[in-house]
């Protein structure tokens, strides 16, 4: 992060300036994604709180585009190169420490997985403010796991 000075800081009262991971690479990434989900929606962040707005309250936006992979080649072709890759990714060396390489959407779709069986863990402190809201509107609740 950085002040409104441009300084470096970790204090986050005195961050003004978000910087992107990945340096120059991962600035021009944020810049596409800021105009194609931003922009695109009619809905800009970035501008309107780097800009004279100076907006501190946090917005999201999210801008959903269909390709037909088809029009630029045959989707089997697409879908195994997508497989190869994928694969090739998941075999590259580890540092010490690290077990597997994971993809996007691995680890929630396992952790899906174990919640449909085993259910979605509660705290009991919430488990007991729940119960307290549903003994209050006389609601029935379930037996805690």
């Amino acid at each position: 992060m950085l002040t409104g000075q441009g300084e470096p800081t970790a204090d986050a009262r005195q961050a003004e300036i978000l910087l992107p991971l990945g340096g120059p690479k991962g600035s021009g990434l944020s810049l596409m994604f800021e105009m194609l989900a931003s922009l695109t929606a009619g809905a800009p962040i970035q501008a309107r709180t780097l800009g004279p707005e100076k907006r501190t309250r946090n917005t999201g936006n999210t801008a959903m585009f269909a390709i037909d992979i088809a029009a630029f080649r045959p989707l089997g072709d697409f879908t195994s190169d997508a497989d190869t890759l994928a694969a090739l990714i998941k075999a590259l060396p580890r540092q010490a420490g690290i077990d597997e390489i994971t993809l996007p959407g691995e680890r929630s779709s396992r952790t899906e997985a174990v919640r449909r069986k085993t259910g979605i863990p509660i705290p009991p402190k919430l488990w007991e403010e729940l119960a307290g809201i549903a003994k209050a509107n006389a609601i029935k609740m379930m037996a805690s796991g």
